[in-house]
């Protein structure tokens, strides 16, 4: 009886096809190593890509950011310019007890009202170390002393007096 190999069969004695085994192998090694660079490449990129990307949009943003900062700081300048340099307000400031002028002084901050914003305007009046606040909704009958600049009060802190002026200190 003979004997049916089954590992014989032509075309499979693999020592007689190393160099097609050799070959295989080589061209494995090939493609992968291609394979690894490609992604080496594709990572170095995509990451160039998101990092420009990325400091192109942080710019944007602090552009936007700074010039709606500075909009909003040029018309705080701009009102406090014209307050500043109101002959109303200069009246009062120098006779602070003066109704009429108090009342004129008034009336010109209500007609800059609407640069304020809906915020309180708060000021101190040098002389007298007294302080007010207004907004629009401030009807004159409580346009009053608010307080005192107080020596004492921590809130106080950062004005102090120098040769006869009121600084503002920031520590």
């Amino acid at each position: 009886m003979t004997r049916l190999k089954l590992f014989n069969l032509p075309g499979k004695n693999w020592r007689h096809h190393s160099i097609g085994v050799r070959f295989r192998n080589s061209n494995v090694l090939i493609i992968l190593s291609a394979l690894i660079a490609v992604t080496i490449v594709v990572v170095i990129l995509v990451n160039g890509i998101t990092e420009k990307t990325s400091k192109r949009y942080a710019q944007l943003y602090s552009v936007e950011t700074v010039e709606k900062f500075d909009l909003h700081l040029s018309k705080e300048l701009d009102l406090m310019n014209k307050i500043a340099h109101s002959k109303e307000l200069i009246r009062w400031f120098a006779d602070e007890d003066n109704i009429p002028k108090k009342t004129e002084a008034y009336e010109k901050l209500m007609g800059y009202a609407d640069m304020m914003f809906g915020n309180d305007f708060y000021f101190g009046i040098e002389g007298s170390l007294h302080e007010y606040t207004i907004n629009q909704d401030t009807p004159f009958s409580i346009f009053a002393i608010w307080i005192g600049v107080r020596c004492d009060s921590t809130g106080d802190a950062a004005l102090i007096r120098e040769n006869g002026c009121l600084n503002l200190r920031l520590d």
